[in-house]
Parts: structure tokens; C-alpha cells; sequence
């Protein structure tokens, strides 16, 4: 384990898991070991050899890198979204066209069905086309999802990180889902659903060029 300040490696005698604290000897830093676990890059990190299946693209002043959504959830989001657009809208809407006699509380209710439609559709893209990535470059950082270059972008700057974590969350269901996350003047997150390799890859990169600038500015 590494000191979260100096980034110096703890002495076994100074990490005490029971109390959940440790001390660092070089620079006296004390903080929770539970609050560092994971976040450490291995000396071997190499950001150039990714796992299979990400992609390294080395600009002039940028570092872009990305990976495909396309996961076996598409298999089945696709005749799903297909299947319930149709019987709810056009179960709700289909009739009132036809006849062109429109209810205006029909209509009214059949809204958050198609809005519910929408979304199933997006999400079915995204587990067939859809593509996470992230662009760093001196001054932070952008966080892309989406298809092609249609989706959602979330930025961040060097000076506001103050944290790179892999959390956890689950779902109603109880099932886990991680992420990483940046914590900066508003969180960004990215890889949800990504496979443990292609996370870690992710985390390792954003945590050691973040701790890189943040040594060098102290």
C-alpha cells in the first residue's frame, strides 16, 4: 500500500487493519486503509499495451482511450425494445390513427409509454454500437458515451480532482456494478458494465496520471 499523500510505500508495522488506520513514516500522514484499497498501480502498468479490446490513440497534446459497448445484453434489449414500442404504442396510438378519432386522455397516458419506448431503444444501440472514452490532455479530461460522435459528454479539470476510485453500487436486485469515478467539482463517471480488465485499465490510467500531476504540483 502506498501513502495516499507522498505516495511512498508503507512499512508493514505502520499499516494496522484492525483500527483501519495507517501512518505513513515518511511524510506522518494518517488516514483509513478501507478508504485506499484499490487504488494502486502496479509497478508493471504499461498505458501503452491495453487490454484486448481498448484502444490507445496518441494526439499531439492528447491522450484518447476507448473502448466498445457492445455486450450479449443487445441480444436480447433489441427484440425487446422492438417488441414492447410496438404493443405499447401501437396498441395505445394505433387504433386512434386508423380511426382518426383521437382521446385526448388515451393520448395523454400513452406519453411515458413512448418516452419508457425511447428509452429501451437507446439503451439497446448502445449495447450494439455504443462506444465508451475518455480524452486526457494537460488541463483534464473528457468522458464520452454514446454512437459515433452523438452522446454524452462529462469534462473535468486537473486542479478540481481531489479523488480516482473503482465504487461499487448495486442494483434493486442486489447485484453489483462498478464504475470508475473522478470525483471533481461535479463527479464524472464512466465504464459501468465494462469488464473487470478493461476497468482496471481504465482506473490505473486516469489514478497514475492524476497522482503524477498532483506530485508535481506539490
Amino acid at each position: 500500500m502506498q501513502c495516499p499523500a507522498c505516495s511512498v510505500e508503507l512499512l508493514e508495522e505502520n499499516i494496522n487493519i484492525q483500527t483501519d488506520v495507517a501512518r505513513c513514516h515518511a511524510c506522518k500522514n494518517v488516514f483509513k486503509i478501507s478508504e485506499q484499497v484499490g487504488k494502486y498501480v502496479p509497478p508493471s502498468f504499461d498505458i501503452t499495451k491495453p487490454p484486448e479490446g481498448v484502444t490507445v490513440n496518441q494526439g499531439t497534446h492528447s491522450l484518447e482511450l476507448g473502448t466498445s459497448l457492445r455486450s450479449l445484453a443487445g441480444c436480447f434489449l433489441v427484440p425487446f425494445s422492438i417488441v414492447w414500442g410496438g404493443l405499447s404504442i401501437g396498441g395505445i396510438y394505433g387504433t386512434q390513427i386508423v380511426t382518426g378519432e383521437w382521446d385526448i386522455i388515451t393520448t395523454l397516458f400513452g406519453i411515458p409509454f413512448v418516452l419508457i419506448s425511447f428509452f429501451l431503444f437507446g439503451l439497446a444501440m448502445l449495447a450494439v454500437f455504443g462506444r465508451t472514452s475518455i480524452t486526457l490532455d494537460s488541463n483534464g479530461g473528457t468522458v464520452f458515451t454514446g454512437i459515433g460522435n452523438t452522446g454524452y459528454r462529462r469534462s473535468f479539470t486537473w486542479d478540481l480532482v481531489t479523488d480516482v476510485s473503482i465504487k461499487t453500487t448495486y442494483t434493486s436486485k442486489g447485484y453489483p456494478n462498478k464504475s470508475l469515478v473522478i470525483q471533481a467539482k461535479k463527479k464524472v463517471t464512466m465504464g459501468s458494465g465494462l469488464k473487470e480488465d478493461k476497468l482496471t485499465y481504465f482506473f490505473n490510467a486516469v489514478y497514475s496520471i492524476w497522482k503524477k500531476r498532483k506530485e508535481h504540483i506539490v
